[in-house]
């Protein structure tokens, strides 16, 4: 299951307009406010820093590919 698909090809957006270090953000549809990663995202004080599905992440890396980029076919098992 790719959960990110519905999120192809959509805007950045954050939770509140101050940005990601105030809550959190993602890709939707039908969203003009776009924002970026700004924050340290270092758990400090009562900010447990970066987390998905409730998990501390250590390390979060984002790659971009260009728009007409074709992935290479999947070899078989």
């Amino acid at each position: 299951v790719n959960e990110l698909a519905q999120s192809q090809l959509c805007p950045f957006v954050t939770s509140a307009e101050k940005g990601c270090i105030d809550g959190g953000g993602w890709w939707r549809k039908g969203c003009q406010y776009k924002g970026v990663l700004t924050a340290t995202n270092r758990a400090q004080g009562t900010y447990p820093g970066l987390n998905w599905s409730g998990k501390r992440l250590s390390a979060v890396q984002m790659l971009i590919r260009p728009r007409g980029y074709i992935p290479p076919p999947k070899k078989p098992s």
